[in-house]
């Protein structure tokens, strides 16, 4: 799952980071990076039963050059 789904399926940033009893920053966060930590996914897709999926290519995250 991306940070872009998990904001879509709770319909915006602030409504997931209360759903997920989450900050607002660590959403941030994750779209800054472009990847949701393996547990958080996990946990994700548990609270939503199933409907966003995690996801074990993304596990590590995009590769970033230096």
């Amino acid at each position: 799952m991306t940070p872009k789904q998990v904001c879509k399926y709770f319909g915006n940033l602030t409504a997931a980071a209360q759903a997920l009893d989450l900050t607002r920053q660590a959403i941030y966060q994750w779209r800054r990076n472009g990847v949701i930590p393996w547990r958080t996914q996990t946990s994700i897709a548990y609270i939503t039963g199933g409907a966003l999926k995690a996801d074990k290519r993304r596990r590590n995250g995009p590769r970033k050059t230096p």
